[in-house]
């Protein structure tokens, strides 16, 4: 069985998750960046294996969906896609705070849709590196690392698992908070 992943956000962290993923062959990697330029990068460097340049139409057919953006473009993404979001689908985001996003979720997700935050650590060897964009991505990039997941209270035991197997794709560690 295929599961299709959507990265919306295609920088280094965004794109180094769809490189590590790309080893699964049981995964089909959907792209999606404002900069076209750099979504076209990330499709030739095998972080993905297609791009879409509709948003909406970028999700509507995945079984994950993982928002590597800036904390300030979280909740208006999310509100531009949430009614695209197939049914049972699970979103992450990779943004550093999420009190404030996990409550934005809850209330404003449709039923039947998870919302599950991811804090990625990165790998070390590349923490004096200058370049954040998607040049800078590396399929090592979380490899022995600690992701940690922040999960609200209605969080289903199967987006959990979902959120937990994913993080072990990417060559992490978990920390459950």
């Amino acid at each position: 069985m295929s599961i299709q992943i959507t990265i919306i956000g295609l920088g280094q962290i965004g794109a180094s998750m769809g490189l590590a993923l790309s080893a699964h062959k049981n995964l089909h990697l959907i792209g999606h960046d404002k900069n076209m330029d750099t979504a076209s990068a990330a499709k030739k460097m095998g972080a993905v294996h297609k791009v879409k340049r509709n948003l909406p139409n970028s999700v509507i057919d995945s079984d994950i969906v993982i928002l590597s953006l800036p904390y300030n473009e979280l909740e208006e993404t999310a509100g531009y896609i949430k009614e695209d979001l197939k049914e049972g689908s699970v979103l992450l985001d990779t943004a550093p705070n999420k009190a404030k996003t996990i409550a934005w979720m809850q209330e404003n997700l449709p039923a039947e849709r998870a919302y599950i935050g991811l804090a990625p650590a990165i790998n070390p060897s590349y923490l004096h590196e200058d370049d954040l964009g998607v040049k800078s991505a590396r399929e090592d990039l979380f490899h022995k690392t600690v992701t940690m997941i922040a999960a609200p209270p209605s969080a289903s035991a199967d987006a959990l698992q979902l959120a937990a197997d994913l993080v072990g794709l990417l060559g992490a560690k978990l920390r459950r908070f």
